[in-house]
């Protein structure tokens, strides 16, 4: 349940011939589940609880403690602690992002790399844990997400040459995955384009060389045959000497 749409961004399909986002935004929303963040545990858990990614507690009721955001979702559904939202999804953080996305008018400025994921998640499991308007809080994240989707669709469009590589800078993940299928095929159609700009050259280059083979060949003929008239006539000439 984001609060974008697996099927646009701003206006973009995001399945250009076919092509596929690498993940899918519940891949993204497990890969965003591993960030950390602070719960306020309602119960003392004095057992360490082992997990893959690391170990976490002992946790102590009322004391701040920091997990993953899973399992801090997965305790606030059992009522067995609250969650503190990060800093930058307050009413005051969100607006700088956003003035500063207004005012930088090409690339975008620097957000958590998992914002949107984040934000979504706490929004729908722990709307009641924020100490602002949760609703204001939505609306401004997903002001930011078009602001910010409206400049990277713009400078899509002005990606007219075929680079080595191309840099995204402060581009969150969800971003990078949305618009990775354009980028390639994109490349894909520069470096099609320019392979057949390369043979079509390649071949000109071939004929000229084979033209000036011919010429340089014809002319070396017609030296040898001008040469052997002269040497005939030398000897004719020296003969009736």
């Amino acid at each position: 349940h984001l609060l974008y749409s697996d099927s646009s961004m701003s206006g973009i399909s995001i399945k250009p011939e076919g092509k596929t986002p690498s993940f899918t935004s519940s891949q993204i929303e497990f890969i965003a589940e591993d960030e950390l963040i602070q719960i306020i545990p309602k119960v003392t858990i004095s057992k360490k609880l082992e997990m893959l990614c690391g170990i976490y507690g002992p946790l102590r009721a009322g004391i701040p403690a920091t997990v993953p955001l899973w399992l801090a979702i997965s305790l606030k559904q059992r009522q067995l602690c609250e969650i503190k939202p990060p800093l930058w999804l307050t009413k005051d953080n969100l607006e700088q992002l956003i003035y500063n996305e207004q005012k930088e008018k090409t690339d975008c400025c620097e957000v958590p790399f998992h914002y949107m994921e984040i934000s979504t998640m706490l929004l729908d499991n722990a709307s009641n844990n924020f100490k602002e308007d949760p609703n204001m809080i939505r609306k401004l994240v997903s002001d930011l997400w078009e602001i910010r989707s409206e400049k990277i669709k713009n400078s899509m469009k002005e990606f007219n040459e075929c680079p080595p590589a191309v840099m995204l800078e402060n581009f969150s993940m969800l971003e990078i995955n949305l618009i990775r299928p354009y980028f390639v095929l994109s490349l894909d159609h520069f470096n099609q384009y320019n392979t057949k700009i390369s043979n079509k050259l390649s071949y000109q280059s071939e004929d000229q060389s084979d033209t000036e083979s011919e010429q340089y060949y014809e002319y070396s003929n017609d030296n040898n045959n001008n040469n052997n008239n002269n040497d005939d006539i030398n000897v004719f000439q020296r003969r009736n000497l």
